[in-house]
């Protein structure tokens, strides 16, 4: 009598994708119950993280589903990268207001390329320029946040 084994499943995709789908139902809930959705003519400001939500849960499922027919291929977590960016968005969280949008953007790129060991000056100098350059003309420019360029509180 042959026993029966269990195929080897890919645990990371299934919860990566189930906690992507989770998330998307979460959001979607929450914004049908507490925001106007309105029509497709007139949308209301519910519409759009509904909207989101839904793709986030067909993305979950899009990765959930297959990691049950393949196998699992956990390679070593770098821990690192982890780490330091999410220290460097933190960061970012806590001195956009103190000492504005352009600093704390600078900021965060500086502490975020300590992940990489590997970053050249000239990339360097790229997203220092960039990145903020582009978060001016798309928040401030173009969409009229009101956030202060910099603020130096010393």
């Amino acid at each position: 009598m042959e026993s029966l084994v269990m195929p080897e499943r890919n645990m990371r995709d299934i919860i990566s994708g189930g906690a992507l789908a989770a998330l998307g139902v979460f959001v979607s809930v929450y914004a049908h119950a507490t925001l106007s959705l309105g029509t497709l003519t007139r949308m209301g400001p519910g519409l759009f993280p509904f909207s989101l939500g839904i793709l986030l849960v067909l993305f979950g499922l899009g990765i959930l589903i297959p990691a049950f027919r393949t196998p699992d291929t956990m390679e070593k977590v770098n821990w690192r990268p982890l780490i330091v960016v999410t220290i460097a968005i933190c960061l970012f969280a806590a001195t956009v207001r103190p000492i504005g949008l352009i600093p704390a953007i600078v900021l965060m790129l500086l502490v975020s390329t300590l992940s990489e060991r590997r970053i050249k000056p000239v990339e360097l100098a790229i997203l220092l320029v960039g990145v903020p350059l582009a978060a001016w003309l798309i928040f401030i420019v173009g969409l009229g946040v009101p956030l202060p360029l910099a603020r130096w509180p010393f």
